[in-house]
């Protein structure tokens, strides 16, 4: 539906197209694996101050045919197609904290990829419920999507895992959520 071919592998980001994201950091890395020749297609899914940015590199290097930038999208089943067709989800951001668009993706057994020691990965492993990158730069975290592109049976394992320790669905979120107001109407009406 998204116009890929099966065997290209997709890759997504949603959210702030903003500096503080990483979002150009991501680009650089994926640049890299386009001179390596490694097929693959990007969409960016939001909008914000970087995004003019964004789209001038993406043509600067000529990557046209491999990264989209989507703009923001409001309805939330054309959203879900794009988590439900990748098969990694790039999150870098340093100015996170664990963002709902990784439990987003977990919902869609998408694996997401975050940096060591960053807010968002916090209480994440690598390799279990999401893949860890080094924060020691682009040529890292490029190197890091092109071995999780290249193990597609560890992938989805941790697609699967990320979907079981993150994902929840709404079936499952609002009896938590009807607890916790009758907890808290108990407790306003003593």
């Amino acid at each position: 539906q998204l116009g890929v071919p099966s065997d290209v592998p997709c890759l997504l980001f949603v959210g702030q197209i903003i500096h503080a994201k990483n979002v150009l950091y991501t680009l650089e890395a994926l640049h890299l694996l386009h001179q390596k020749g490694i097929p693959f297609k990007m969409f960016y899914v939001g909008k914000g101050n970087a995004s003019d940015e964004l789209m001038h590199t993406i043509k600067r290097y000529g990557m046209q045919d491999c990264v989209e930038w989507i703009g923001q999208l409001s309805d939330k089943a054309t959203l879900q197609k794009y988590y439900a067709a990748a098969d990694l989800f790039l999150f870098p951001s340093l100015y996170d904290t664990l963002g709902l668009v990784v439990r987003e993706a977990a919902v869609h057994q998408t694996p997401s990829l975050l940096l060591e020691g960053s807010t968002s990965a916090k209480d994440l492993v690598h390799g279990k419920n999401a893949f860890l990158a080094p924060q020691t730069g682009v040529a890292d975290f490029s190197q890091s999507i092109e071995n999780i592109l290249m193990d597609t049976a560890l992938r989805q394992k941790v697609g699967m895992q990320s979907a079981q320790c993150l994902g929840k669905t709404w079936s499952q979120v609002v009896p938590e959520v009807l607890d916790r107001y009758r907890s808290i109407i108990k407790r306003k009406n003593k």
